[in-house]
């Protein structure tokens, strides 16, 4: 082979990874994240799209600052509990103060965040000014799947991608393709006991008390899901109520 050949197929190669590299690096800088914010990614789906023969995700998290600590938040949090006409102790109790907290938060508007799915980098639309923020991005089928997007993983898992003094918030998508099982069911009633009919128990259920199973509920969703079924939850419930309520449907 000419050495001319050889250096500039060289070139090319080093011209190709320092693009790559710089791409990599616009990419990082490109999350605004600061170290003091917080994302939750909350559970979507992903469904198949035959002509692209690739998996339409949709990504839907909220990014906000905590301000537990602060004094005008404690004070907020102390009005809230009134309002709802809890007793004082029930206003200083350990599950009050960890289930109202998410009220008061600064929620994060315009701020770019940029995950990693499969090796790919992804950036999303900027959060909204109530912190949320949701974009469908396109997954391309692996190598070893079968074209009709069928034989996948259950779920695509995604992370954030900043630098290393940040942390990395993850999340997932169930992917749905198919003929199959899909049970759709609500909370309240259905598997945790909220007494909705009931205002003074529904607030006591949802910020005081354990969350408790509704009796037999999680024995017959296990045997439906052992039976191929896939179960979507729907609730009513505020957006701030999502890690207690995910934690107690994960314990189950």
């Amino acid at each position: 082979m000419p050495t001319c050949n050889i250096i500039s197929r060289t070139l090319t190669l080093s011209f190709l990874l320092t693009v790559t590299l710089l791409q990599s690096v616009a990419d990082i800088r490109a999350c605004s994240i600061k170290a003091d914010e917080q994302i939750i990614f909350f559970p979507t789906t992903g469904r198949f799209n035959n002509e692209q023969k690739a998996w339409k995700v949709i990504i839907h998290g909220w990014i906000f600052e905590p301000e537990t600590d602060s004094p005008t938040v404690k004070s907020l949090s102390n009005t809230f509990g009134r309002l709802i006409n809890l007793s004082e102790d029930e206003i200083e109790s350990k599950i009050f103060k960890e289930r109202s907290r998410l009220f008061f938060v600064d929620n994060e508007r315009g701020k770019k965040i940029t995950v990693r799915i499969r090796n790919k980098i992804y950036q999303l639309k900027p959060s909204r000014p109530n912190g949320h923020f949701e974009y469908e991005v396109t997954v391309p089928l692996e190598p070893s799947t079968k074209q009709d997007g069928q034989n996948t993983s259950e779920s695509i898992f995604f992370e954030t991608v900043c630098d290393a003094g940040h942390k990395t918030y993850t999340g997932t998508a169930r992917l749905i393709n198919g003929p199959g099982i899909s049970v759709i069911s609500d909370i309240d009633d259905t598997i945790k006991i909220s007494e909705v009919l009931d205002r003074k128990a529904l607030i006591q259920n949802t910020f005081v008390k354990e969350f408790r199973d509704v009796p037999g509920m999680a024995n017959l969703y296990r045997e439906l899901e052992r039976s191929g079924a896939v179960f979507h939850y729907v609730s009513a419930s505020p957006w701030q109520l999502y890690p207690p309520l995910s934690k107690f449907m994960a314990d189950r």
